[in-house]
């Protein structure tokens, strides 16, 4: 039973010197609050959406375009059909 205890109390002070070393490191470090998007950075955004919704504007209108054309080749296999 000694034998035991001992080996969990080596493990567990092995696991706080681990902690210890970890949080060393980490302090080290300032932490820094989570930042807003700064000012210079939002117009990049704002730039990038536009082109954004442009493309799925065009992407719109080509499915569209496409759904045209295979309207009118599905009326006129219907039409060959009928003959």
């Amino acid at each position: 039973m000694e034998v035991v205890k001992t080996r969990d109390l080596k493990i567990e002070e092995s696991n706080l010197q681990t902690l210890n070393v970890q949080n060393k490191d980490t302090s080290a470090a300032p932490v820094r609050e989570p930042s807003r998007r700064t000012a210079e950075a939002l117009p990049a955004l704002r730039h990038e959406t536009k082109d954004v919704l442009k493309q799925l504007h065009a992407n719109i209108n080509y499915l569209e375009d496409l759904g045209g054309r295979l309207g009118f080749v599905l009326s006129e296999v219907r039409s060959v059909i009928r003959r």
